[in-house]
Formats: C-alpha cells, sequence, structure tokens
C-alpha cells in the first residue's frame, strides 16, 4: 500500500514540474514570451482591430495604434510596421520567443483608410457593374482612394510607333455586348508601376491603383492612376 502511494505521488510531482514547464514557455518572470516575430503580422492578414485584440489576449496592456495614409509604396496592405518599447527611449521589432513585461508600450502603424475593393464598397461593384453612378459622383467620392479590382481589357490603342498605349477597362468577364457599367481608364503617370502592356481587348486583368477626379474629368471616364495591371 505504501509503494502504491509512493508511486502515486512521484507520478503527480512529475506531472506538477510538466505543467510548471508548460507555464514558463508562455510566460517566465512575470513576462510574456513572444508567439511570433513581428514580420508575422506584418500585412494584410490581420486588421488594427483583429491584432489589437491578439495581443490582448497574450496579457499585453499598453498598445498605441498610429493611423496613416496609404501610398502607393504600401497601399495594399493593413498593418505596416510595428515596434515594442524595449528601454526608456528606444523601440525595436521582436522575434518570436523574446519575453517582455505586460505593460511594455506596443506600437502598431496601420493604414486607416483600407483598399477598397468590391466586397467592402458597393460603390465600387455599382460602377463596374451597372449604370447606376456616373463617374463623376463615384470619383469625387472617393478621389484619392486606392482600388483593387478584376476586370476584362475594353480597349487598348497604341500609338507614336507602338511606345504609348492607352488602355481601357470594364467590370466583368467581356461576356456580354458592351460593358456592364463604367469604362476605367488606365493611367500609368506614376513611376514605377507595372503595368503589362502586352494585354489585349478581352483579357482579363487585375487592376489596382489610386482613383483621380481631376483626370476624370479631363478624359470624361473613372480614371485610375494605375500601381498594378496585370493579366490573371
Amino acid at each position: 500500500m505504501r509503494k502504491i502511494a509512493l508511486f502515486l505521488s512521484i507520478i503527480i510531482f512529475v506531472f506538477g514540474l510538466t505543467a510548471c514547464d508548460s507555464v514558463s514557455d508562455s510566460s517566465s518572470n512575470g513576462k510574456i514570451k513572444m508567439p511570433n516575430s513581428t514580420e508575422y503580422y506584418i500585412g494584410s492578414e490581420w486588421t488594427i482591430e483583429s491584432l489589437t485584440g491578439h495581443l490582448k489576449e497574450l496579457g499585453f496592456t499598453n498598445i498605441r495604434s498610429v493611423p496613416c495614409e496609404p501610398d502607393d509604396d504600401n497601399y495594399e496592405i493593413n498593418i505596416r510596421e510595428m515596434y515594442i518599447q524595449t528601454g526608456m527611449f528606444s523601440t525595436d521589432p521582436w522575434e518570436a520567443g523574446e519575453e517582455y513585461k505586460p505593460d511594455a508600450e506596443i506600437s502598431i502603424y496601420y493604414n486607416e483608410i483600407p483598399l477598397l475593393t468590391i466586397d467592402n464598397c458597393p460603390d465600387l461593384k455599382t460602377a463596374l457593374y451597372s449604370t447606376d453612378i456616373d463617374y463623376m459622383t463615384f470619383a469625387n467620392k472617393y478621389d484619392g482612394r486606392y482600388v483593387e479590382f478584376d476586370a476584362y481589357v475594353y480597349d487598348h490603342i497604341t500609338y507614336m510607333g507602338d511606345t504609348s498605349h492607352i488602355i481601357d477597362v470594364a467590370g466583368g468577364d467581356g461576356s456580354s455586348e458592351g460593358a456592364p457599367g463604367l469604362i476605367v481608364r488606365i493611367g500609368d503617370r506614376t513611376w514605377g508601376s507595372d503595368i503589362d502592356e502586352s494585354v489585349e481587348k478581352g483579357d482579363l486583368v487585375k487592376v489596382s491603383g489610386r482613383i483621380d477626379a481631376s483626370q476624370c474629368e479631363y478624359y470624361k471616364h473613372l480614371y485610375v492612376e494605375c500601381r498594378i495591371l496585370e493579366q490573371k
């Protein structure tokens, strides 16, 4: 009987040590162990709301959200940069496995104006697939906003010895006669844009860029200063 009691005591002791080790993996000396590096959170998989909630669940209590305006280099992502306080006057990104106090300040830099798609902007879907909104109404409402959408090449004209291009796109897949909604002029004035100029009429494409109301007035079309136009 004593041997059985001793055996059970040893088992309980071993499980107790294992439980302690498990706790120390996630928290050591009152600190929180980072499950992922900073780079894991950068991009479009997280929103400021979901990321803030995640950090709070880990146990952090001092989270600072820093809104930023999108630009041509990072308009496609939600979370741009993240830093944690590592000293009185220093902040740094972190690596998985590093440990920090719960009250260490975490700063999240995020795009305050999200990329518009047909999933989060009903007006964009209306503009591409119906005639219920005119191009200037849409352009004035969303002037300067970045958009991304699928379309087909409605027209492609070359001139000056095939060195210059005028590309128009429209919503849908081109299976029906005419454009279902607004014709979109593809702008190519931005340095560093990636526009596939080999596309032909009827090709399915993916477009991303920025709405420019002033150019809409000039061209009499919905105008997107294009960053990317690629075949699907």
